[in-house]
């Protein structure tokens, strides 16, 4: 089964962005550690930056892991909606079929 395009290129930018994300945090990892004492020290700033940083990712997954729920609602919500668009617009243009037929009666 072929990919579409579309889907294709999403893909390829996501693991692009992904890729260089990853690349910047081991970056700022590496070099955040070894800045002003060329090791890995406690209480140093590079040590004290990193931490941030760590703490920061961690809490910002577990609020996100938080919203799922809601988020889920409104996906839910929004396939539902796209649903009953579809569903209406093809009786709608059954309807128009039909009025057409009938009028060549």
């Amino acid at each position: 089964m072929a990919m579409n395009s579309g889907v294709k290129n999403t893909l390829n930018w996501v693991v692009g962005i992904s890729a260089i994300a990853l690349i910047l945090i081991v970056l700022l990892i590496i070099f955040g550690n070894l800045s002003g004492n060329l090791g890995f020290a406690v209480d140093s700033q590079g040590y004290n930056d990193t931490q941030n940083v760590i703490g920061n990712v961690t809490s910002g997954t577990t609020s996100l892991a938080g919203y799922f729920p809601t988020v889920l609602l409104f996906v839910g919500i929004s396939l539902l909606l796209f649903v009953l668009i579809g569903v209406l617009a093809w009786v709608i243009k059954k309807m128009m079929g039909f009025t057409k037929s009938s009028g060549t009666d």
